[in-house]
């Protein structure tokens, strides 16, 4: 019978115990839940007053950008009226923008022209009048970031200025080239678009990629190219002077532009013998026009004087017209002359 007690009493202490270490379990899981969903709430909370401080900033900012344009559009409007000459006009703007301040006399601000020269910096000599658009704070930051239309806005949110990048390579043997944002996979990619001849070849796309790859080498992942198009189509518009981001941009995202890849485009582009070939080729055109003789009475081999029987002036127009065709400089009075379809083609092939 005792032994019978003490086997219940046995029961009773381990079933107290597994309730009680059940209790404990669930109450520390409760609360570990109950502080990781603070912790949570909090980094929310954060977040969200973060998101709002900067937002209220930014408004802040707006305003008081307004109010000195404000100021500066009312110097303008007398001037139009002919109460200030151009001269004091700005003479005028500039000094009330200096001595305008906000938050509680932290902020001032400052005008850059469009090409980077420093209008305004707080009277200073060192600043006012210099050129600041490679310029940036100790931070990094470039005080100047081109066209707001033009900015890329990385993952990461900073604005990259595509200007700076262009101007810090060199990329030759192509026809124009610009650096943009491009929406790949949904976000905006930091990409450049080049482009190039039917006649380019394999090795002017090798040292193309190992100049963007050697700047990509220089600089921050940030700053680094993503994506590389290489296109045959135009990237600017008829008759402007340099590409438009926004028109290369909308031609790319509409498909009004065919692109490919480096991997592609190595695969297409020409060799040299293909390349020889098709030049020799418009070379004879251009002498046939050029003389009024049939094409087929050229051979790759035929002397434009001798066996053409063309005059000085004749060779000179032939040479201009190469020139304008592959968009080159060959020299008819300063280097050796040309006088087959074969050296000719020959001396286009070193130029381009």
């Amino acid at each position: 019978m005792k032994k019978r007690k003490k086997r219940i009493h046995s029961i009773k202490t381990l079933l107290v115990g597994i309730i009680i270490g059940a209790t404990l379990i669930t109450a520390i899981g409760l609360e570990t839940f109950s502080v990781r969903n603070t912790l949570a709430n909090n980094e929310l909370q954060k977040e969200q007053y973060g998101q709002r401080l900067l937002e209220d900033i930014q408004a802040q900012q707006q305003y008081e950008v307004e109010l000195a344009w404000s100021v500066i559009n009312q110097i303008y409007e007398k001037q139009v009226s002919g109460e200030y000459s151009e001269a004091q006009a700005k003479e005028l703007a500039a000094d009330m923008v200096r001595n305008l301040r906000f938050n509680d006399g932290k902020g001032y601000f400052w005008i850059d022209t469009v090409d980077g020269t420093n209008v305004v910096q707080l009277g200073d000599a060192n600043v006012e009048g210099t050129n600041r658009y490679n310029d940036s704070d100790i931070d990094g930051n470039y005080y100047i970031l081109g066209r707001e239309s033009d900015l890329i806005i990385e993952s990461n949110g900073e604005n990259i200025n595509p200007n700076l990048i262009e101007q810090k390579l060199n990329i030759k043997n192509i026809i124009d080239f610009s650096i943009l944002g491009l929406n790949i996979s949904s976000s905006e990619t930091l990409s450049i678009v080049v482009q190039i001849s039917k006649l380019t070849l394999q090795k002017h796309i090798k040292e193309i990629l190992e100049e963007i790859e050697n700047y990509n080498k220089t600089v921050s992942f940030t700053y680094q190219i993503k994506k590389i198009f290489f296109t045959y189509d135009e990237i600017k518009p008829k008759n402007a002077i340099k590409v438009s981001r926004k028109y290369l941009r909308k031609l790319f995202e509409e498909n009004k532009i065919q692109t490919f890849t480096p991997s592609l485009i190595e695969q297409n582009v020409v060799t040299n013998e293909d390349v020889n070939a098709e030049i020799i080729s418009n070379i004879k055109n251009i002498i046939a026009k050029e003389l009024g003789i049939e094409n087929k009475d050229i051979l790759d081999d035929s002397n434009i004087i001798f066996d053409l029987n063309a005059n000085s002036i004749e060779y000179i127009s032939i040479i201009c017209e190469i020139n304008k065709e592959y968009k080159i400089d060959l020299k008819f009075d300063t280097e050796a002359c040309f006088y087959t379809p074969k050296e000719l083609a020959k001396r286009v092939v070193s130029l381009l």
